[in-house]
């Protein structure tokens, strides 16, 4: 049994309770969840709709509904098991019970995998659209999220519409400026109207009123109604609306009380991941809809995963206060999950050494020292130095940025290069202690910015060493928009000769690809031999979709063989690979 405040999945389920789990990296909080899961499907007959599971991403909501698949599976296999021998604990302990609980048991985890589909595994933004679509109550005719892209486009249409109607009526509206420049004024205007709206529930200060200041938070107000109009005429809203609708309709006296009954009645068990995420609008939905005092018998438990340190950065929305608030309510238990899986013990103990006692941001977020498993013992890394270092480059004379980039890029490569040379890692799944050399594919590193990366990059290519630069930023500005747009436009019209030569210029058809194509007959026009590829490409995407032809494409050894002329091919791969999903989202 755990102590109160560790939490262990042998430990008896949470029920009608709201439970707080605080999890650093490598702790497995995804591995936990998704076990609960399957042990509330078999100990107490949970089905699969009446479970909601939020979290951040949509890449994470996949991740998460295809683990939750699994450990069905593992629970499964448990209680239909012979033995108990080889189970982890929580798996053997699904058996401990009679053999006519054993066998509902197995029909409970049956019924659950077979009906996965029914469970809500989605982002927080997607259970919002989904709760407002279920109930019949979208607001007007807007239908569909915005892509940011259009919303970026909306939004930045009202912010001059205003600014010009503003000004025209009164030059010296909402008083003094520093520039003279309405294209620096209106950026200005967007910037703080972006920070503004990142955290939904934030108050703007001071108070609108007749003063400078108070004019110019009347400003904000008015521009975030007229985009969240401008939205709704189009037939389009962003996933914020969804948020502020739902919350609205709470309040609502004819509707409130339906929504929070029908929420209530369907889902038993509430799990939200990356909590510090959560912002305090957010909370509050949830923790109104299940308040513990009011939910039916029937209801299970709440249960929210976080890592307080990262609720310190805003670049998600986090909102620090918002996750203390809740950590604090008197309604919320806690406990901390302190077994890192991930790292070798070498590193844990230093990070320990090194971090405990120190608090990110507030004295109640504190550093919790974590332990490791008897298999990460050792440190699978020999011959690397010490896990954790500290490198201190001194210099006796004032030096510039960049001089110092240049000094820290030959530090990290002298120290990548004895890496290769002399590191070893253990053999995967090897039991007799056999080692092989570090590779390039091993290494990582991180930087604080774009220009600390490029000049790091630049060093190890300047050794002969590969390296893959990945660049911080949209998708959307990369290469890969570009190279893509000149592909798919020819698709569209082979016959256009101009559009064909173009893509000769591309990632997609330079002369190797040409040359492949070519027949021995030396006189066959390759622009010919192109449009004939364009024309089966575009079969291609009309008969598998467009995901389904970029794996073709992907295949294709002409192109791989000229993506991979740059360097960083593996990124160019990438960056194609999610902006065809961007594309498809749209289909």
């Amino acid at each position: 049994m755990s102590t109160p405040d560790v939490f262990e999945l042998t430990d008896a389920l949470p029920s009608r309770e709201w439970l707080l789990l605080e999890a650093s990296a490598g702790t497995g909080k995804t591995y936990s969840l998704t076990a609960l899961v399957a042990r509330y499907v078999a100990e107490e007959g949970l089905r699969a709709d009446e479970l909601l599971m939020v979290t951040f991403t949509r890449a994470a909501a996949a991740e998460m509904k295809q683990e939750v698949r699994e450990q069905l599976l593992r629970a499964l296999y448990a209680v239909s098991a012979n033995t108990s021998d080889k189970l982890e604990p929580w798996l053997a302990n699904l058996r401990d019970c009679s053999t006519e609980e054993l066998l509902a048991r197995r029909e409970r985890l049956e019924n659950a995998i077979s009906n996965i589909d029914a469970a809500t595994i989605s982002t927080i933004h997607g259970f919002f659209q989904q709760a407002l679509g279920d109930l019949g109550i979208r607001s007007g005719n807007a239908t569909n999220p915005a892509s940011a892209e259009n919303d970026a486009v909306i939004t930045q249409r009202v912010i001059r519409d205003r600014l010009v109607t503003q000004f025209a009526a009164n030059p010296i509206a909402l008083g003094a400026t520093t520039s003279k420049d309405i294209g620096q004024i209106e950026k200005s205007v967007a910037d703080v109207l972006k920070s503004t709206s990142s955290n939904l529930s934030a108050q703007l200060a001071p108070a609108a009123d007749d003063s400078p200041a108070g004019q110019w938070t009347s400003l904000m107000l008015e521009l975030r109604k007229s985009i969240k109009d401008e939205r709704v005429n189009q037939g389009v809203v962003s996933f914020d609306d969804l948020i502020v609708d739902l919350v609205d309709k709470l309040d609502d006296p004819m509707l409130g009380e339906e929504i929070i009954r029908v929420l209530r009645s369907r889902y038993r068990l509430v799990l939200i991941d990356e909590f510090q995420d959560t912002d305090a609008l957010q909370w509050g939905l949830f923790s109104r809809v299940f308040n513990l005092d009011e939910v039916p018998e029937e209801f299970l438990a709440l249960i929210v995963v976080g890592d307080p340190k990262q609720a310190i950065y805003r670049f998600r929305g986090a909102d620090i206060d918002a996750y203390l608030k809740a950590a604090a309510d008197p309604s919320m238990s806690k406990r901390q999950m302190t077994t890192n899986y991930r790292t070798d013990r070498p590193l844990v103990e230093a990070l320990n050494t090194w971090l405990t006692g120190v608090t990110f941001g507030s004295e109640d977020i504190a550093y919790v020292p974590v332990a490791t498993p008897d298999s990460n013992a050792n440190s699978r890394l020999s011959g690397g130095g010490s896990p954790l270092q500290f490198r201190f480059i001194g210099v006796e004379e004032k030096k510039s940025a960049d001089e110092v980039r240049e000094a820290i890029s030959i530090d990290v490569a002298d120290h990548i290069q004895e890496l290769l040379r002399s590191g070893k890692l253990p053999l995967e799944n090897d039991a007799e202690g056999e080692v092989r050399p570090v590779c390039l594919g091993d290494i990582c590193v991180l930087v604080r910015g774009h220009n600390d990366g490029k000049a790091l990059a630049a060093e190890l290519r300047r050794r002969h060493i590969p390296v893959v630069h990945s660049k911080i930023g949209s998708v959307l500005e990369s290469e890969a928009v570009g190279e893509l747009r000149l592909l798919l436009t020819a698709l569209a019209n082979p016959s256009d000769v101009r559009r064909v030569r173009a893509l000769q210029l591309s990632w997609f058809a330079p002369d190797p690809v040409v040359d492949s194509l070519v027949s021995e007959d030396d006189s066959q026009d390759p622009i010919v031999v192109l449009q004939v590829k364009c024309r089966e490409w575009a079969n291609e995407i009309e008969a598998r979709g467009l995901v389904g032809w970029y794996q073709l494409l992907r295949l294709d050894e002409s192109v791989l063989n000229e993506i991979s002329k740059d360097s960083e091919s593996e990124r160019r791969l990438t960056d194609l690979e999610h902006v065809v999903e961007l594309l498809n989202d749209q289909l």
